[in-house]
């Protein structure tokens, strides 16, 4: 699906799912902390239209070393985790009464082309495509169908939420071979959108883990941007570990 190359400590991938979902040719670059700011000159070997690449937080040399290099500062991706092993939190109040009036299976064919309108009447609008100006709202919609048709490919579990016979949102599922469950997407419908209903979508997501018999949710998917802070405060409020974060940059050429 998709081709990796190696310079130093440096990991590249060319992301030809986003050429496929969004029209351009688009790079993925991983920087390690064996990085220094002379490997940044790789960098200028990268001809795709739109390039991405992750820093560790604590390589302040490369941040600067980045901005130099023409890349803007988008976003932080903090990456976390869930020991399945570990009990709910018990909701008490507000928190349990939303949770107790919902619940969620797995979608059908139906279910989930009313997602994918859902997507397209725009319940996805923080992370960093949505908001870079560079791209239209219908390349930022592409990325998420897109996304979500890839997950369903390789084995993901979609699972619809609903409330009195109403569905309200969505989450998916991955269990690796290890027997570790990867979360890939989730979100709350327009109608549903500030209105406190979010944390049943993590309370049933850990739920519906814990019943496959999966002993963490853990990878690179659980991933919340700081720029969809309510996301964050729900993962935390929930029991979601801190495991690692990287500060996101990108280049338009």
């Amino acid at each position: 699906m998709f081709a990796k190359r190696k310079w130093n400590c440096m990991k590249i991938v060319d992301a030809v799912w986003e050429e496929r979902n969004m029209g351009i040719s688009s790079t993925e670059v991983i920087l390690e902390s064996g990085d220094t700011v002379a490997d940044l000159k790789q960098l200028n070997k990268i001809s795709s239209n739109y390039q991405v690449v992750r820093c560790p937080i604590t390589k302040t040399d490369l941040m600067f070393g980045l901005e130099k290099h023409e890349f803007k500062f988008i976003e932080a991706m903090i990456y976390l985790h869930y020991d399945l092993r570990n009990p709910i939190i018990e909701l008490k109040g507000p928190a349990q009464r939303i949770v107790e009036s919902t619940s969620c299976s797995l979608m059908d064919e139906t279910d989930i082309e009313e997602l994918f309108s859902q997507i397209r009447a725009g319940i996805f609008k923080n992370d960093r495509v949505s908001l870079d100006l560079e791209f239209t709202n219908e390349q930022a919609t592409n990325r998420y169908i897109g996304w979500i048709k890839d997950e369903i490919t390789r084995g993901a579990f979609v699972y619809k939420c609903f409330i009195s016979n109403e569905n309200y949102g969505f989450f998916t599922l991955f269990r690796d071979d290890d027997n570790f469950v990867h979360f890939a997407l989730n979100g709350v419908y327009k109608e549903y959108e500030n209105s406190g209903i979010g944390l049943s979508l993590f309370f049933h997501m850990i739920n519906e883990a814990k019943k496959i018999g999966c002993k963490a949710l853990k990878g690179n998917g659980i991933a919340i941007s700081t720029n969809n802070i309510n996301s964050l405060k729900i993962c935390i409020s929930m029991g979601f570990c801190i495991k690692n974060i990287m500060y996101i940059y990108i280049k338009h050429s």
